[in-house]
């Protein structure tokens, strides 16, 4: 998984304005599509599980279980801000095609 300078800025700063600058950043999978793409979640987390893989970038812990880290290898966390909208994105080239509800 990679994670762009710019996406490692942002986590950054959430992390000071939350006073959160310990906590690691948990990748989780938070649903799926009836056609299997699967959609992603962020949020901090202080604790790490034993079966964990921890990805340090920049002093900016990410944990991610095991299915997460599988399903993400080769993945990009990029922040992209547009006139409409702000905020992390991912980009898994081994994602599926499909859409479902607009969401990416």
């Amino acid at each position: 998984m990679n994670i762009t300078d710019e996406a490692i800025v942002q986590f950054k700063e959430i992390m000071r304005s939350q006073q959160a600058t310990d906590a690691g950043i948990r990748v989780f999978i938070s649903g799926q599509c009836g056609c299997g793409k699967v959609h992603y979640g962020m949020g901090f987390d202080n604790t790490t599980q034993e079966s964990d893989e921890v990805l340090d970038q920049d002093g900016v812990k990410f944990l991610l279980d095991k299915e997460v880290a599988s399903s993400l290898e080769g993945a990009t966390i990029n922040f992209v801000e547009t006139p409409m909208s702000r905020g992390f994105t991912i980009d898994n080239p081994n994602a599926q095609g499909c859409e479902c509800g607009g969401h990416h």
